[in-house]
């Protein structure tokens, strides 16, 4: 296995001329792992300079090598993602600035706007609430003395046309003629 190592850097050697590197040696020179330089390579190809080499192989040169530096610099360093790194060199190097969000005393100056707003709606809905539970309040204690006063007078004309039967029974028991009946007379 070494040897195919070393005759495969013999190859890439003699395929760049001494100027030009391959990825795994571009990689090696700026000390970031290989499959990371591929993923830049990937993502930011127009803004990284490289040749095709005969065998088809990505060749880095200076310029190349130093669009991997810049990038290396602002993904490490600076904290860049690939869509700053990418603003940065579509730009000619304009720093990527990104928009300043609202102070955070306005964010909650607002929070504190849309809380006490909703506030006021909860306490002029519980106001409605209060006063329609009062008017059917009102109402169903109308309703309850209506049926209270309607059913004592149904009772007392109940009572009163009961004492008149009662009275009507007992004339008419006064006014009867007291004949006894046989006990074998009490089907007639």
């Amino acid at each position: 296995m070494i040897k195919t190592e070393n005759q495969s850097k013999e190859k890439a050697d003699n395929n760049i001329g001494g100027d030009l590197l391959t990825i795994k040696q571009a990689a090696d020179r700026i000390k970031e792992p290989v499959h990371i330089v591929r993923n830049w390579l990937r993502d930011l190809r127009p803004y990284v300079p490289v040749e095709k080499g005969e065998n088809g192989y990505n060749l880095f040169g200076e310029p190349g090598l130093k669009a991997l530096l810049t990038i290396q610099d602002l993904h490490r360093n600076r904290g860049y993602s690939i869509k700053q790194i990418e603003h940065f060199f579509a730009t000619g190097g304009k720093e990527f600035i990104p928009l300043p969000e609202p102070a955070a005393e306005e964010m909650l100056a607002k929070e504190l706007q849309m809380l006490r707003s909703m506030i006021q709606e909860m306490q002029d809905r519980f106001e409605r609430q209060e006063q329609f539970n009062m008017a059917l309040t009102q109402k169903l204690d109308e309703q309850t003395a209506y049926i209270d006063r309607a059913i004592n007078n149904r009772d007392k004309e109940l009572m009163q046309g009961l004492e008149r039967i009662f009275e009507r029974y007992q004339q008419k028991q006064l006014e009867a003629p007291k004949t006894e009946k046989k006990w074998w007379k009490f089907w007639t």
